[in-house]
């Protein structure tokens, strides 16, 4: 939730996050079975592969330190799923206690950071090759990587650390798309490429 398109969306002016299993994120192309979801969306955001760790121990943290432990960064699909009968009925500390929705992802194919403005990149969205959304990397929180800087002061406040390895994905430039069974979702974000969801 660090968009304001997902703000407005949620209703939530705040940040906040959640974690996936690594049981349910894929490189590049992921299938999940939709009988087994309850009301399946997908996101279209901006994700980094975490190349050393960010402790706790050295907060608070801001966007140039960061920068050095980020290994890569790629596209990402956010499968979310919503378990709620109604959402938007529910506080938001239920919401983050359920991993706000998180399910899984598709992670694209790894680029290096050096070089790329994050800032001015646009990502597209199509399911079923009809265009469902667009943004800019500026609409996370001015600058992408701020979400992952507010994240790690945000873990560390509790003494939490994120590990080298760890992917993290920033936030959704298009707001949530709710996905029907045979679905293929798509995105492609200039410079960091693409990746693909199917809903079998």
């Amino acid at each position: 939730c660090t968009t304001p398109v997902m703000q407005n969306y949620l209703g939530i002016t705040s940040p906040c996050s959640g974690g996936i299993y690594d049981s349910m994120t894929y490189d590049r192309e992921g299938v999940y079975n939709f009988q087994d979801l309850i009301h399946p969306g997908v996101e279209c955001e901006i994700a980094v592969r975490i190349g050393s760790d960010i402790l706790c121990s050295s907060a608070p943290y801001d966007l140039a330190s960061l920068k050095t432990k980020i290994d890569c960064v790629m596209a990402s699909i956010e499968v979310v799923d919503d378990r709620w009968d109604d959402y938007k009925t529910i506080g938001t500390p239920s919401l983050i206690a359920d991993d706000f929705f998180g399910l899984g992802a598709v992670f694209g194919s790894p680029v290096m950071l050096y070089g790329l403005d994050l800032t001015k990149i646009c990502g597209f969205m199509t399911v079923n090759g009809n265009p469902v959304g667009s943004g800019r990397g500026s609409d996370i929180m001015g600058h992408p990587l701020n979400a992952l800087t507010w994240l790690a002061n945000s873990l560390a406040a509790r003494g939490l650390d994120i590990r080298a390895g760890a992917y993290v994905s920033l936030g959704s430039i298009v707001q949530t798309v709710w996905v029907n069974k045979s679905d293929v979702v798509a995105i492609d974000i200039m410079k960091l490429g693409k990746a693909e969801a199917r809903f079998e």
